[in-house]
């Protein structure tokens, strides 16, 4: 059949199999997929459609939310004011809309709460579930980055104290 007595034959796949699963466990923490940051994407202010990728190597904290969602207000006012004291020094702050009134969403809410943060208009395939972070059906939610692009924090359907949100970043900084 291959050249190999019957006794060699096992021999060589059992080689086999342990080296494979020696070089399995190697790379076992190794993520796999697309990167997250690459596979979250938003409209910007021109109408073009892009991703979190360029804000590689940053904390980026995301606050996905409705503007007509009371708590989600109140998460986006704590989001601005960390913004206001963290943000540049390596923290990328991005609000992210799921309303149905699109770029008019996005005027209100930065004129409204007069954001620090970054506020754009959630993209097509945060949208259709193809993101790293799945379906989004509970807003307000919150997801922290760290430098790598992992997610540290993902809090979703509960207002988050600006207290608590600047003890997360500064652990990460």
């Amino acid at each position: 059949m291959n050249g190999l007595a019957p006794h060699a034959m096992s021999k060589t796949v059992g080689c086999v199999l342990i080296v494979t699963a020696w070089l399995g466990a190697g790379c076992a923490h190794e993520p796999v997929g697309p990167p997250p940051l690459g596979t979250i994407d938003y409209i910007d202010d021109e109408g073009s459609v892009r991703t979190l990728a360029a804000h590689h190597g940053k904390i980026v904290v995301l606050d996905l939310c409705v503007a007509s969602v009371d708590p989600c207000l109140f998460n986006a006012r704590a989001v601005s004011e960390v913004c206001d004291s963290i943000c540049g020094d390596g923290v990328v702050m991005i609000s992210l809309l799921f309303d149905v009134l699109g770029p008019a969403a996005v005027t209100s809410y930065r004129s409204v709460l007069k954001a620090k943060q970054r506020v754009h208009e959630a993209g097509p395939r945060l949208r259709s579930e193809a993101s790293a972070l799945g379906k989004v059906d509970n807003v307000p939610r919150l997801v922290i980055f760290d430098r790598d692009g992992r997610i540290v924090e993902d809090i979703a359907g509960m207002m988050i104290p600006n207290k608590k949100l600047s003890a997360v970043i500064d652990e990460l900084l």
